[in-house]
């Protein structure tokens, strides 16, 4: 394995240089997107003040959002950055040395993480995203199905697939759909760039923007508080965990729940960034290969109040967990966060955030021309479907908790891109 892979697998965050700035920070997001994710902010911002312990829970939740500096409740407050929430999208690069202004001023093809990049194929352009080793063992039958040619899948070599200009040299022969099926069925995380469309059916533009003008805070004088609150957090990475952590200061008590096997892979690859969204967690380890570590998660889940999972339904399954069941029995509320969906046909589709916002068309138009002399689209920010799934889900989880009882929301992140994007 090339140091290049070793190095993408390990979790580590190899940072791509950055191109000149060309726009201000308030520009860092297509206009769409900005307005969107502001309207996001504002709406968390006031459920947060009507749901929060007290004062002191209220301004710890400030400066999650916009920093130390934010002011303290009653204060003149200093005003929030012109980027509504930016702290959130942008800590994670700058934990690792990103300076803010590199950040914003990047335009390429390569995520910031440089893991997932944006390539052409014959009718379209893709996202691939390879940041376990596992992926990287997967990439030539991926490219040997997607072809067309089975008997390269089964053994004969379709040529050095070692690096990405092999890689890019043969998915240029290759249809979209083919390359998103076959990754689809091999666990990997390939999309069409834009290729997921916001669907009517999951809720329109149009009531999302009602709500976000504030018009479910008529509903929310009666509201109890999120204080002491049970939080069962069985996600993992970042846009669950950012979620949990934004209930916790506000008054709930988050539980971190983790398999003895299979820890939060944030621990390894990113232990400053782990402790970060997860420090003020109170933590438990269930050994899910066993009978008693599966009933103790249940028994577990049907006390919360809520619960945020990130995990495909079909580890569910495997658990003997089904969300409907837990809530129709606990009357809370399950958040569950994935890729394309909790059910439907795409539920057990792999995505990190990078393609996810990819999928939902949450990118820089083409502007990078490849070898083909062909432009590009450029990733935007940071794994952005990331950060924006998790204040997406706190709001949606804030809206319930007054009224709902036995809910499970479901919260893709290429749907959340998606909206953003207004596609």
């Amino acid at each position: 394995m090339s140091a290049t892979r070793a190095m993408s697998a390990s979790g580590a965050m190899p940072v791509v240089e950055a191109m000149p700035a060309t726009k201000p920070a308030t520009r860092a997001i297509p206009a769409t997107a900005l307005k969107r994710w502001g309207a996001l902010v504002s709406e968390l911002e006031q459920l947060a003040k009507l749901l929060a312990a007290d004062g002191s829970a209220y301004q710890r939740f400030l400066e999650s959002l916009h920093g130390q500096d934010f002011g303290g409740v009653g204060e003149s407050r200093a005003e929030p950055p012109a980027l509504s929430g930016e702290k959130l999208l942008v800590e994670r690069a700058e934990l690792l040395g990103v300076a803010r202004h590199d950040f914003w001023s990047r335009r390429e093809p390569i995520s910031l993480g440089g893991a997932c990049r944006m390539l052409r194929a014959a009718d379209g352009v893709i996202a691939v995203n390879l940041p376990r080793v596992s992926d990287w063992e997967l990439v030539e039958a991926w490219l040997s199905l997607a072809l067309g040619n089975l008997s390269l899948a089964l053994g004969d070599y379709v040529g050095d697939v070692s690096d990405w200009e092999a890689i890019s040299e043969l998915v240029s022969k290759c249809h979209v759909a083919d390359l998103e099926t076959v990754g689809a069925e091999l666990g990997m995380a390939v999309c069409g760039v834009g290729s997921f469309k916001f669907p009517v059916d999951w809720c329109s533009a149009q009531e999302v923007e009602s709500t976000f003008r504030g018009e479910t805070k008529r509903n929310l004088k009666r509201s109890r508080q999120l204080d002491g609150a049970k939080v069962a957090d069985m996600s993992a990475m970042w846009a669950g965990p950012l979620c949990g952590d934004l209930l916790g200061r506000l008054g709930a008590q988050v539980i971190k729940l983790e398999s003895v096997s299979r820890p939060d892979g944030l621990r390894q690859g990113q232990p400053v960034f782990y402790e970060r969204l997860n420090s003020h967690k109170k933590h438990l380890s269930f050994d899910l290969r066993n009978s008693q570590g599966r009933e103790k998660l249940r028994e577990l889940l049907l006390e919360s109040d809520i619960v945020i999972s990130s995990c495909r339904f079909r580890a569910l399954e495997q658990l003997g967990i089904n969300p409907s069941e837990v809530v129709a029995t606990s009357g809370g509320i399950w958040a569950a966060i994935t890729g394309y969906g909790l059910y439907g046909a795409s539920r057990n589709r792999v995505a990190f955030g990078d393609d996810a916002a990819a999928a939902g068309g949450l990118v820089w138009e083409a502007q990078i021309k490849d070898g083909l002399n062909q432009p590009l689209p450029c990733f935007i920010g940071d794994a952005l479907a990331d950060p924006t799934t998790g204040v997406y889900a706190a709001v949606s989880i804030l809206r319930a908790w007054p009224n709902s009882s036995g809910a499970v929301l479901d919260i893709p992140m290429a749907k959340v891109a998606s909206w953003l994007s207004g596609q």
